[in-house]
């Protein structure tokens, strides 16, 4: 395995999504397209600020493409936030990430 390059996984990530100032979703999804016909072996979008934006870039992708969900943007987390210093979302448990499409999750 190691010869053939096999044991490297390569997580392509993009934190655009809150660096822009316009909010950077789209940015981020194309990033992530990128990323995929790049060959990356998993695409990882920071930050992402809703369950309709996890569903978004994951019908933007082939279904071939592992994605990763990170739960850090907890509430009262000021840089994730709706404008008043509180995340919109909630952590997901292990079944609703799989029902989102996504195969890794970080919590």
């Amino acid at each position: 395995v190691r010869e053939t390059g096999k044991d490297v996984l390569i997580v392509a990530r993009t934190d655009c999504r809150m660096a822009l100032v316009d909010g950077g979703f789209r940015e981020a999804v194309e990033r992530c397209v990128m990323f995929q016909e790049l060959g990356a072996d998993v695409v990882y979008a920071e930050n992402l600020q809703s369950r309709e934006e996890y569903e978004l870039l994951r019908r933007e992708l082939e279904d071939s493409t592992p994605l990763m969900l990170a739960q850090v943007q907890l509430h009262g987390n000021p840089k994730s936030n709706q404008g008043d210093g509180t995340a919109e979302q909630n952590l997901y448990s292990v079944t609703e990430v799989g029902e989102l499409g996504y195969q890794l999750a970080l919590f």
